[in-house]
């Protein structure tokens, strides 16, 4: 799905845990969609989210009107919910906010701020962004604040606002969670040499988990521009950090797609949904087999991608752009008018760079190709170097007639990541080759 999926998931985990939308554009991100890390340190540092639940649950039955605690148990619940896609959790992270505001209707913090990652997280930008500005109209210094202020600013394309938002966000709270974010805002203007220098730049202080995060996403940075080797010797050094992070294994089954070892990669991907089973990883392990001839295998990973977009879904998780993709990529004819539906609306909420391609990606398969091209030129605008953005522009430029326009950038996303997924470039070069 989207590559805005895992990083707005580890942005997220982050912004609550003081250590930020997959693997491809693919963003994204997805999903890592709602999974996220331990609530705010205040109440439950280090801990993981089944013991932070029983923890704050303890919490609140020895004192009913803890309202702080309460605002916690509401995010230990989302995170516990992301782990293990139970729906029942995602309600249960809801009312626990609502109990804390009815509790403390005023100056609520740390409930405006769970709340406003949770919104985030929902792809309610929006709520998201008014509620991380009333949290930092009572605290200006709160990091979940001002790091969903970032997100919201982010997904809603509102790029004049963003980079202020990050240097103030620098200013009152530097860290990790900062670095990444700046490092994101900068990656979407195509300036990945600058993205990659920041992340390294946040190595020095971070700790163990932080560590791993900055250099998975180093790593992909180095993929991406062709450097394996150097992009292999981060990974290691990301797995020495924290070893079993997902992240990494990630970046192992992208690496070797950039090797074109997909054997490897196959085992990779099958590794990463054993241990971590979300829909975007089932869609990458999907396409793998599918560009491998394993047709059935790949059928049931889409299965499984589709079943937990379905169970996040009916928790509140919001990933219509992401769903719409997979529509279009590998559900039925008669699905088209559901992603039309699905992209629309995530383009009504979001003018980031990913809903606009979503919405773009649906309009093509509608046929509606000069909308089509108007929502891919504003997923483009940006510069952003990620390669499905300009191999889904020049698909729908070719669809249009516009073969120049259209052999440069399908040209220019083919080449833009060694590691993206072989059934994405076939496709591609499928498109490429009719245009003579």
């Amino acid at each position: 799905m989207l590559k805005y999926v895992v990083v707005m998931a580890v942005s997220l985990a982050l912004a609550v845990s003081g250590a930020v939308g997959l693997a491809r554009n693919e963003e994204p991100a997805a999903t890592a969609s709602a999974v996220l890390a331990a609530p705010n340190p205040l109440s439950a540092s280090g801990a993981d989210p089944a013991a932070a639940v029983a923890a704050l649950e303890a919490q609140v039955e020895r004192v009913p009107r803890d309202h702080r605690a309460w605002a916690e148990l509401g995010f230990a619940y989302f995170s516990l919910a992301g782990e293990e896609l139970d729906a029942e959790l995602f309600d249960q992270a809801d009312r626990a906010i609502e109990r804390s505001l009815e509790i403390a209707p005023d100056d609520n913090v740390r409930a405006l701020a769970n709340q406003a990652a949770i919104s985030a997280s929902h792809h309610q930008f929006v709520d998201a962004l008014d509620q991380a500005e009333a949290t930092l109209a009572i605290a200006p210094y709160d990091p979940t604040a001002l790091a969903i202020r970032i997100d919201a600013l982010t997904q809603l394309g509102r790029f004049a606002d963003l980079m202020p938002a990050v240097r103030e966000a620098d200013r009152r709270q530097p860290g990790v969670p900062v670095v990444s974010r700046w490092s994101y805002a900068v990656e979407l203007d195509g300036r990945l040499e600058e993205a990659r220098r920041i992340l390294l730049r946040g190595t020095g202080s971070a700790s163990r988990d932080e560590l791993s995060h900055l250099l998975s996403h180093a790593a992909d940075l180095d993929r991406r521009q062709g450097r394996l080797r150097a992009a292999a010797r981060r990974l290691d050094r990301a797995d020495a950090a924290a070893p079993g992070d997902v992240d990494v294994q990630v970046g192992r089954a992208l690496l070797a797609q950039a090797r074109g070892d997909l054997a490897e990669a196959r085992r990779t991907w099958q590794g990463v949904v054993r241990s971590d089973p979300l829909p975007e990883h089932y869609l990458a392990l999907g396409e793998l087999l599918e560009h491998l001839g394993r047709d059935a295998e790949a059928a049931a990973a889409y299965d499984r991608s589709r079943e937990a977009v379905d169970l996040l879904a009916s928790g509140g998780a919001n990933i219509d752009g992401e769903l719409a993709q997979f529509l279009v990529d590998h559900g039925e004819v008669a699905d088209r008018a559901e992603a039309l539906a699905l992209g629309r609306a995530e383009a009504t909420r979001s003018r980031g760079v990913h809903a606009s391609d979503a919405y773009a990606w649906a309009l093509h398969a509608s046929g509606r190709h000069r909308q089509a091209l108007t929502y891919a030129r504003l997923a483009t605008r940006r510069g952003t170097q990620e390669a499905i953005l300009w191999i889904h522009r020049g698909t729908i430029e070719a669809a249009l007639g516009r073969d120049a326009a259209a052999r440069r950038h399908l040209r220019a996303g083919i080449a833009m990541d060694p590691g993206l997924s072989p059934w994405q470039v076939a496709r591609a070069r499928e498109v490429l080759e009719g245009l003579g």
